[in-house]
Formats: structure tokens, sequence, C-alpha cells
């Protein structure tokens, strides 16, 4: 019965949002809907080991990028995992858009709700900056360490800050989570284009 699959997708994706502290209950449970989508508990099911490596490796992706080799590999097995048990194309692909558009929708509600995604820090400062260092030369960033600036673009953990001394608008990474637009930031690590900020401390605060 697609409800569980659909379930299972809700929850997963969930488990997406910072706000969710614990997230391997989110994991258990969404393995165990799966479980039932795929009758595991009647008799043992290929289809659904095959499902559950494909899982996994699309959560490697999200949080360890690996150049998009684990996500492509996961696609391809949960897509063949769902090929397996529906055995019918048309059937197959419903069921993906359905699962799309669960996904979806959660992500709509939460970003509505004003929750933020903790996804790896690598993986989304490189698929926003990813443009930025293929249109231009790399530049030597080194001379900012110590700048000190203001958030005016919500660090999520990527935005984009003001430095006080040069007035220059940079892209950068916070190391501590979510940074609110209006903290008071210092760069304190710079690695290639990528620079990273921490809350600026004043003395006597």
């Amino acid at each position: 019965m697609i409800f569980w699959l659909l379930c299972g997708v809700a929850i997963l994706t969930i488990s997406l949002f910072s706000i969710i502290r614990y997230k391997w209950i989110n994991l258990i449970i969404a393995t165990t809907l799966f479980a039932i989508y795929f009758n595991v508990f009647s008799m043992p099911s290929l289809a659904f080991f095959i499902f559950m490596i494909g899982i996994i490796l699309l959560v490697i992706e999200l949080y360890i990028p690996n150049f998009g080799a684990a996500g492509l590999i996961g696609a391809i097995s949960t897509i063949a995992a769902l090929h397996l048990l529906l055995n019918d194309v048309t059937v197959l692909l419903t069921t993906i858009i359905y699962c799309v558009l669960v996904m979806i929708l959660v992500l709509l509600i939460g970003f509505k709700l004003g929750f933020t995604m903790s996804l790896s820090p690598q993986f989304i400062l490189t698929t926003s900056l990813n443009h930025q260092s293929s249109a231009k030369p790399q530049k030597d960033y080194q001379d900012l360490l110590g700048q000190v600036g203001v958030v005016i673009e919500d660090l999520r953990p990527v935005g984009k800050i003001l430095l006080n001394d040069s007035e220059e608008i940079i892209e950068a990474l916070s190391q501590i989570g979510m940074m609110k637009s209006g903290t008071h930031v210092v760069v304190n690590k710079v690695v290639g284009s990528k620079i990273y900020v921490k809350q600026f401390e004043r003395v006597g605060e």
C-alpha cells in the first residue's frame, strides 16, 4: 500500500530539519514504514534490501558529499527496488511522482514554519558557491582573517556578511549553525574561497 511508503518518505524528509534532535528515531520509524510497504514482515524481500541501500546512499550524499556518486547510485537503487516490487512502469512513475510531491510538500511546510535544514555545511557551501568558483579564478582571502563584519543575509549556514573595514559584501559560512541578520561576526578561518565566520564577542559584553 503506497500510504506506508509516502509516510516513510515524509518522516525521512522531516529528519532533514535541524529542529529534529534525535534523527535516528525518524530513521527507525521510516525504515519500519518502508518494511511494511515492502511486506518484509511476511516474507524476505530483496527489493526492500536494495531500497534501503539506496536510501542510505542518498543520506550519505547529503551529509558527506561525494561528487554525486553516492546520490546517483542511491537514486538508481531506490528506483530499481520499486521496479522489482511493482513490475509496472506506469505504476512506478506514478509512485515516484507521489514521493517527490510529498517531499516537496513537507519541505515547503517546514520552511513556511521557519525551520532550517541541518545538511552538511560542505554540501550546502559547495552547491551555493560552485558557480562562483567556476566563473572566475580563485582569489586569496587570507587577508580577511580577523576582520569583523555584520550578517546582512541569514547564515543557514551560508549567507552574506558586510565587512566593516572594506565595506565589501561576501558570502560566508557559519561554524556554529544559523546566524540571524544583524549578528556581528569575525572571520576566523579561510580555506580556498570558503570563508568561515563565528559570532564576534565585543569587549565588555
